[in-house]
C-alpha cells in the first residue's frame, strides 16, 4: 500500500490562494522535497455540474510555482564524460 499526502488539491483552492498556500507547504519542515498537486477530473469537463472555469489557470499557476522554485534550488551534476549525472537541490 502506499499513501501520499498531497501538499494541493487544485479544485479547493481559489486561483489567488494557489501561491501562497504551495509556498507555505515548500516552508514546512519534511514537505518541499517532492510536491504532489492533485486536481479532481470532473472539475475540468465542462459538462459536469462541478466544472471550474479557471482550472486551467489554477494548473497553470501551480505548475509554474513549483517549476520556478525547483529551477532555483536545483543545478545539474555533470560526470567526467559532460553527461548529466544527478540533480542536486538545496
Amino acid at each position: 500500500m502506499l499513501i501520499v499526502r498531497q501538499d494541493i488539491v487544485l479544485n479547493s483552492v481559489p486561483l489567488e490562494r494557489i501561491v501562497p498556500h504551495l509556498e507555505r507547504q515548500a516552508a514546512a519542515p519534511g514537505r518541499s522535497e517532492v510536491m504532489q498537486l492533485l486536481i479532481h477530473e470532473q472539475y475540468f469537463y465542462p459538462q459536469d455540474r462541478h466544472y471550474l472555469r479557471d482550472f486551467r489557470a489554477r494548473v497553470e499557476r501551480a505548475v509554474e510555482w513549483v517549476t520556478s522554485v525547483a529551477a532555483s534550488r536545483c543545478s545539474t551534476r555533470m560526470d567526467s564524460s559532460g553527461r548529466r549525472s544527478a540533480e542536486v537541490c538545496s
